[in-house]
């Protein structure tokens, strides 16, 4: 089984305060489909925090060019839920 047991949700944090919760997350799940750069999906991956993301042709750069995450399939909620789900069974 995962000790993945839930998600904390966290709105309006302080810079300093965000990079301190970079390393203690399991996932960063991006779901913005209007950022244009990307740049918070940039600050986790530099953080080494597996981050998942819609494909959003930035997001798949970003992703694919570190090695480190993954895409969803598609724009939608159930699709970044496979993508957790995958990452999870894959032990990311």
């Amino acid at each position: 089984g995962s000790d993945l047991v839930g998600a904390d949700l966290r709105v309006n944090v302080a810079e300093d305060d965000l990079w301190a919760l970079y390393p203690r997350a399991h996932y960063f799940l991006f779901t913005s489909v209007s950022e244009s750069f990307g740049l918070a999906l940039l600050d986790a991956l530099c953080s080494g925090t597996f981050a998942i993301t819609y494909p959003h042709p930035i997001y798949r750069t970003l992703v694919e060019s570190s090695g480190f995450g993954r895409v969803a399939a598609r724009e939608t909620p159930h699709a970044l839920a496979e993508a957790v789900a995958g990452a999870v069974a894959a032990g990311r």
